[in-house]
């Protein structure tokens, strides 16, 4: 384990501050994207909680950080999401910004929160495009097969 980041940790603060802001936003000009995923058949997103998230992570993936122009309130942070997705929305700046202490005040997990909504906003078009746009076939089935493909390039790195 590295030296610095164990150090790093023995100093953190014993109990991360918790916040719990209202709302997730987006950017108001991407609201029909978020809707037109919802409501497609053709979509294997049935809640703006799933949209916004795998947006995040699309976002991510692709190091597409778009600010928000208009900011508009889409869902309830408190009881929109698990614990477990909170903490993957996290782990996606701390591993970017290299910043657990980001963690220890209300300042640095608001700045989290602003990060993951301008991911989203970066990965929300992307999405829209690869499960409605001009590409063939599910989307869920070319995801697991990117997903395979990245598995056994990462065994074959290892090997």
């Amino acid at each position: 384990m590295n030296p610095n980041l164990v150090q790093r940790l023995k100093n953190m603060p014993k109990q991360f501050v918790e916040y719990n802001p209202r709302n997730v936003n987006i950017d108001k000009t991407v609201r029909e994207k978020y809707n037109e995923l919802k409501e497609s058949e053709h979509s294997p997103f049935e809640e703006l909680t799933e949209i916004f998230f795998m947006a995040a992570i699309v976002g991510f993936v692709n190091k597409k950080r778009v600010p928000l122009k208009v900011r508009y309130p889409l869902i309830n942070y408190q009881t929109g999401y698990t614990s477990e997705q909170k903490w993957l929305m996290k782990c996606m700046v701390i591993s970017e910004k290299n910043g657990l202490e980001m963690l220890a005040t209300e300042d640095g997990q608001r700045e989290i929160l602003k990060i993951v909504e301008e991911y989203a906003n970066g990965g929300i078009k992307l999405l829209h495009y690869e499960v409605l746009g001009a590409k063939l076939g599910d989307y869920t089935k070319r995801l697991e097969n990117e997903l395979r493909s990245e598995l056994t390039k990462s065994k074959g790195s290892k090997g």
